[in-house]
């Protein structure tokens, strides 16, 4: 949580130069604050790399359980690079319809909503042992102060069969049976 933090100050000193350049100019911001982009641009890939980026990889490893740790872990990678993909096809296009302050912005904007959403919805793990984190989702219930939220992962596979399929062939077979359901409700 504390990289995303950090990484999403460099993305508001990006914002605010971009938005100073379009009030002020071009010229007179690059005069005064020229140095600002490099450095935001330094910060946000030593805060991203060393903390946000490694993420889905880290909850993976910790949150699934051991069985259905790599189906699940393949899906939250694949997920992970398409979101990733996501992000720089569609940055030319922000660009132009959002200007580059716009689009520092909005970055900014949903690097705070996701420090929200690891601080309310994702349980502290420091200091656990994978079996108590195991536990902990395998009980389906996970308190939050005065609230209860009764949490279900219901991962449905049927029986593999007998082929003479390539191994390839058969996990992608396997992968097409699988049902992945999260149901949530509130006690």
């Amino acid at each position: 949580m504390s990289s995303a933090v950090t990484s999403l100050v460099p993305l508001t000193a990006m914002g605010t130069f971009f938005y100073l350049q379009r009030q002020w100019g071009e010229e007179a911001t690059s005069e005064s604050l020229g140095w600002l982009p490099l450095v935001s641009l330094i910060v946000f890939f030593i805060t991203y790399s060393g903390g946000v980026a490694s993420v889905p990889f880290i909850i993976m490893g910790e949150m699934f359980p051991s069985r259905f740790r790599p189906l699940l872990g393949a899906i939250t990678s694949s997920f992970s690079l398409f979101c990733l993909f996501l992000t720089i096809y569609f940055f030319p296009v922000m660009m132009d319809g959002l200007g580059k302050d716009g689009t520092f912005f909005f970055y900014a904007g949903c690097t705070l909503m996701s420090v929200v959403f690891v601080y309310f919805c994702l349980p502290e793990t420091k200091g656990k042992k994978l079996e108590e984190i195991e536990r902990l989702f395998d009980s389906k219930s996970v308190s939050q102060g005065n609230k209860q939220k009764n949490i279900e992962l219901v991962v449905k596979m049927s029986e593999p069969k007998e082929t003479d399929e390539s191994p390839c062939l058969e996990k992608a077979n396997l992968l097409s049976s699988t049902e992945v359901t999260l149901k949530t409700s509130k006690s």
